[in-house]
């Protein structure tokens, strides 16, 4: 149900089968709240993708932690604010790419980061970022990929 410039709020997804491993909303002008979506949809979830949904609000919240089959997040250019929930992204040891560009996430990347092992892009570009790139992202050693341009406060 991708680029099909849907309107309305986001699916409930509290009734959805719990072997449903794939979500993808991307391009549509989806409203409501993250953090909602994260506490009902189903933790076999390895795709979320709800990038380019600009009236999406909300932060991520440590309900991410529990996706513990995550491979992909993309919730680019969405209109989150807040920070990323260090605590809840070390479990996350499947996650191939972590997306969440051109949003309004601030305070400091987590150290956390770096325990993501299988991470191979990592676009953190665009936001509000601040203090120093962690030193553990040097233990990804499958990392292709790593964007942080565009955080005025990131040094």
């Amino acid at each position: 149900l991708f680029d099909n410039k849907f309107t309305g709020t986001l699916p409930d997804l509290s009734s959805s089968p719990s072997t449903l491993a794939e979500l993808y909303l991307n391009g549509n002008e989806l409203t409501g709240n993250l953090e909602d979506l994260l506490a009902t949809a189903p933790s076999s979830l390895e795709t979320i993708d709800l990038s380019q949904n600009s009236r999406l609000q909300g932060s991520i919240s440590t309900e991410i932690g529990r996706f513990t089959s995550l491979k992909s997040f993309n919730v680019s250019y969405c209109s989150l604010d807040g920070s990323l929930p260090g605590s809840s992204l070390g479990p996350l040891a499947s996650v191939e790419l972590l997306a969440v560009a051109g949003n309004e996430l601030s305070n400091t990347i987590p150290s956390e980061i770096g325990k993501m092992q299988a991470l191979r892009v990592l676009d953190l570009s665009r936001n509000a970022f601040s203090g120093d790139i962690p030193s553990e992202i040097r233990n990804l050693s499958s990392l292709a990929s790593l964007d942080v341009s565009y955080n005025p406060f990131l040094s």
